[in-house]
């Protein structure tokens, strides 16, 4: 599969999500015109997710065969029962895992699982977690934007993480200006951080897409 850029999971998530509403980018204000950080940082946001921006899966399929999908839900699974979790807890998980899609995001409602198991869905949101926080991070995220701040959440001071946890619509946006106003940051600590942002993966499931395509039930349950 080739490489997906930040354009298509941003499409894709502006498709999902009707409170976001797709605009044109704002023109550039004088602050992005120090030295030649500009023109990086008005650069079309599918160059950030260019063919250059290579992820780990990419990188692993020019070494080593891909996996089945068997073998890496599998591996995930294998991993998950060195977690510590509870029988149950570990079920859940599994059913949590079955129900990602080719991009590797949840696809089913997190309550409809929880439903399954008689459960609230507050009670299997720390099962959820644990399931997002394995390699690779961000998988069974409900959205692109906890998929990114996941990948993040070990630099929780970094400007990287602010600006997706805080100024994620203005970053889709690409509205810099409005950026480094509010989180008060320079042309070249802001092109740094767009730049670590750019090398996150948005689809954690990406390598995989043709081991996701046998039917699978909408929730599992027991």
């Amino acid at each position: 599969m080739n490489t997906v850029n930040l354009e298509q999971a941003i499409l894709k998530e502006l498709e999902q999500n009707p409170v976001l509403e797709q605009v044109e980018p704002e023109e550039p204000q004088e602050i992005l015109k120090e030295e030649n950080a500009v023109d990086d940082m008005d650069a079309p946001i599918e160059d950030i997710y260019s063919d250059t921006s290579t992820y780990y899966f990419e990188q692993e399929k020019t070494e080593m065969p891909v996996p089945d999908r068997h073998s890496f839900l599998e591996d995930i699974i294998e991993r998950l029962q060195d977690s510590g979790l509870s029988d149950t807890d570990q079920e859940i998980a599994e059913t949590i895992l079955w129900n990602t899609n080719e991009r590797g995001y949840l696809d089913t409602d997190l309550f409809l699982i929880a439903n399954g198991f008689d459960l609230e869905e507050e009670d299997i949101e720390p099962i959820l977690r644990t399931v997002q926080k394995m390699h690779p991070k961000g998988l069974a995220s409900r959205n692109l934007q906890e998929c990114l701040t996941i990948q993040l959440e070990d630099e929780p001071e970094s400007l990287s993480y602010k600006i997706v946890t805080a100024c994620f619509d203005d970053f889709m946006h690409k509205r810099y200006e409005k950026i480094q106003s509010r989180l008060k940051c320079s042309t070249n600590e802001l092109h740094k951080a767009v730049e670590q942002v750019s090398h996150l993966n948005p689809r954690p499931g990406e390598g995989y897409t043709d081991r996701f395509q046998t039917v699978i039930p909408d929730v599992i349950v027991r």
